[in-house]
């Protein structure tokens, strides 16, 4: 401990310890797990006789999902607030990039429970020489998933309607009877249409609301509310979270997105969400371990044909949990070294020897010229001198490392919590700064003023 930062992390029986490691990072961080089944597990049964079926476009797929009508928290809790929307880039009055967008009301009232829901979504064309998306057809459906709003966007630059055309024609094959309308035209339908504490839904909204032009404070965002990749800065495609909790395909059937099928699927997992709890779907809050998919074929229900599923799931990499060794495959630098014949392979090349000493030794060989290093040792804890040599094993290697390398120690158990130590190289020889007797860490930037 006077050497190494510690921690504990969460051990499964029975799985092979490289397994866990490989998709550690979609593990839960709630601390009372079992209580937070119950507590869903008892309101789904006080909800049993007020649930409803959603009803299906698609005459070929079933009705697999029944939801509360009812929400069981404010929707408030949903909304982004100010430093979210600051951060997050969303178009707001005090960005001078945004000083020519338009607030579609003159005031807005503060939001309740009760404040309605639109889910919108936009579809544009890009302009390559410009670097700008410019939109051309929008929906808005309502909570009870009608499509209250949809027309084309008729752009207001000449240069645009060579590119807009073709799709104002693919459009109207599937919405024959659509409108056409201005950027400006659809600025004023939309204050009728909104209420003053209307509340827009969108899957990265942020976007949709640069390619309108407009701001809106009250804002719920699927990418932002849902989060099954334990990076909050990673979002996961709206497609996927669909699959992902209704187990259906979207976005399947048209080379361009449907805008309207998007909002609908927008609203539906926002209706979900407040059909649970706060934490449900969010890895952040413990929501995940909620989920009975797993992110593989066998546990993945997805009411499709199998083809057209393990198609997509091999162009979307599908799953909640990251392969971690796939993800540093592509360094072609990376290596295993084990000891024991394993079912569970990863994705990278693998070295299998018969003894603890031929682990360090085959490490020696390998590091100068692999980047990351899975070395397998075995030792008992209760036998003194094989935890000694382990021990001699580790500092040496640690030796041979290169300056700005990562040494990370894991020790599984049976029980439920195993030990991990991490050190850098690069902390030895940092030591703190100090002036004028104070001490400041080692990595504080100091400039040098005249």
């Amino acid at each position: 401990d006077n050497v190494c930062h510690t921690f504990r992390f969460h051990t499964q029986k029975n799985i092979p310890f490289i397994e866990q490691f490989s998709k550690i990072a979609a593990k839960t961080k709630s601390t009372n797990q079992s209580q937070d089944r119950s507590t869903l597990k008892s309101k789904a049964e006080q909800l049993s006789n007020k649930k409803r079926t959603l009803e299906e476009t698609d005459e070929n797929s079933s009705q697999i999902l029944k939801k509360s009508n009812t929400d069981q928290y404010s929707r408030v809790n949903l909304v982004l607030n100010l430093k979210q929307l600051i951060t997050g880039n969303y178009p707001c009055p005090i960005y001078n990039q945004f000083k020519n967008f338009k607030q579609i009301k003159s005031s807005y009232k503060p939001i309740t429970s009760s404040s309605r829901i639109f889910a919108l979504d936009v579809e544009t064309f890009s302009d390559m020489m410009n670097n700008r998306q410019v939109p051309y057809w929008i929906s808005i459906v309502d909570e009870e998933l009608n499509c209250i709003y949809q027309t084309l966007i008729k752009p207001n630059e000449s240069q645009y309607m060579d590119t807009y055309q073709p799709r104002r024609e693919q459009v109207i094959e599937t919405v024959p009877n659509i409108s056409e309308k201005s950027l400006e035209e659809v600025h004023e339908d939309f204050k009728i249409l909104f209420d003053d504490d209307l509340i827009l839904a969108g899957h990265s909204i942020e976007n949709d609301l640069k390619y309108l032009q407009i701001y809106h404070p009250y804002i719920i965002d699927t990418s932002i509310i849902f989060n099954v990749t334990g990076t909050r800065l990673e979002k996961t495609s709206l497609q996927k979270l669909y699959a992902i909790f209704f187990g259906r395909l979207i976005q399947k059937t048209r080379l361009e997105h449907d805008p309207t099928e998007d909002a609908r699927a927008t609203m539906e997992l926002v209706q979900l969400k407040l059909s649970k709890n706060i934490e449900f779907g969010d890895w952040f809050l413990g929501g995940v371990d909620q989920l009975k998919v797993l992110g593989n074929y066998d546990s993945l229900q997805l009411d499709e044909n199998i083809q057209e599923c393990q198609t997509f799931l091999a162009q979307t990499k599908f799953g909640l949990q990251e392969d971690f060794f796939k993800r540093i495959k592509h360094q072609n630098k990376a290596l295993v070294i084990e000891q024991a014949l394993n079912n569970t392979k990863t994705s990278l090349p693998t070295i299998e020897v018969n003894s603890n000493r031929q682990v360090f030794k085959t490490s020696i060989e390998k590091l100068s010229t692999h980047e990351f290093l899975w070395l397998q040792f075995y030792v008992s804890l209760n036998d003194d001198q094989s935890f000694a040599k382990i021990t001699k094993y580790i500092k040496k290697i640690y030796k041979s490392l290169r300056e700005d390398s990562i040494l990370i120690g894991i020790f599984s158990d049976q029980d439920d919590f195993g030990r991990c130590f991490v050190r850098i190289k690069d902390d030895e020889k940092l030591s703190p700064l100090i002036i004028d007797g104070k001490e400041y860490p080692y990595d504080l930037k100091l400039v040098k003023t005249t």
